[in-house]
């Protein structure tokens, strides 16, 4: 390609140099394109890491918050339900052997 470029503008142009010069200007162009991707690529992956931490530190809060949940209903059922056993069975008005109340 950079040969097709000399030999068309070469009539144009006096100083050979120049376009002599000109592949490695265009390699060394390539080269720092490259470098900008790959800096780019790696910035992204980062960001990306990043991302992904924030996501589960956020995960982490909500499961610590469910945790807390559960365990104040473990509490309140382990002191509520057997008050609820005891106040049913000794209740005067119920009696589960009465059969009174089922005629």
């Amino acid at each position: 390609m950079s040969k097709a470029f000399k030999s068309k503008y070469k009539g144009f142009d006096a100083d050979d140099q120049a376009l002599n010069e000109l592949p490695g200007i265009i390699r060394d162009f390539a080269n720092l394109i490259g470098q900008r991707l790959e800096g780019l690529n790696a910035k992204s992956q980062e960001l990306i890491q990043i991302e992904f931490n924030l996501t589960s530190i956020a995960e982490a809060k909500h499961s610590t918050s469910t945790n807390n949940s559960m365990k104040r209903l473990t509490w309140i059922t382990f002191i509520f339900l057997p008050l609820t056993f005891i106040s049913v069975r000794f209740n005067p008005f119920y009696s589960v052997l009465d059969t009174s109340l089922t005629n």
